[in-house]
C-alpha cells in the first residue's frame, strides 16, 4: 500500500483504521493489511455515511481482539481466522453480546 497512490477515499479510511487499531491495541500496521484486504472495507463498498464506516471498523477491530484471545498473538492464524469469518460477536463497540 503506496500512501502516493491513494485516493483521498483510502487515506481517509485507513486514518479510521489506524486511530480505532491503536484504541484497541491492535498493531495499526496488521490491522491496515487485514483490512484492506479485506473487499468491504474499501470505502466504494462502504459509502459514505461515517457511522457505517466506523461500525464496520470497529466489528473488524472486535473480531481481531476475538481472535487474539483464541489462537493468541499469531498473525498467520489470526489472518486465517478474520479471512474464514472469525466470531465477529461482539458489537461495534467491542462490548460481550447478550
Amino acid at each position: 500500500m503506496n500512501i502516493n497512490e491513494m485516493t483521498p477515499e483510502q487515506i481517509f479510511l485507513a486514518e479510521k483504521i489506524v486511530l480505532e487499531a491503536k484504541k484497541s491495541g491492535i498493531n495499526p500496521n496488521f490491522a491496515l493489511g487485514l483490512l484492506y484486504q479485506e473487499s468491504q472495507f474499501m470505502p466504494s463498498e462502504l459509502g459514505k455515511n461515517p457511522e457505517e464506516i466506523q461500525d464496520h471498523i470497529g466489528r473488524a477491530m472486535a473480531m481481531i481482539q476475538d481472535l487474539r484471545e483464541t489462537v493468541g498473538d499469531d498473525p498467520t492464524k489470526i489472518a486465517a481466522g478474520f479471512f474464514a469469518g472469525g466470531s465477529g460477536d461482539r458489537p461495534a463497540d467491542g462490548r460481550e453480546a447478550g
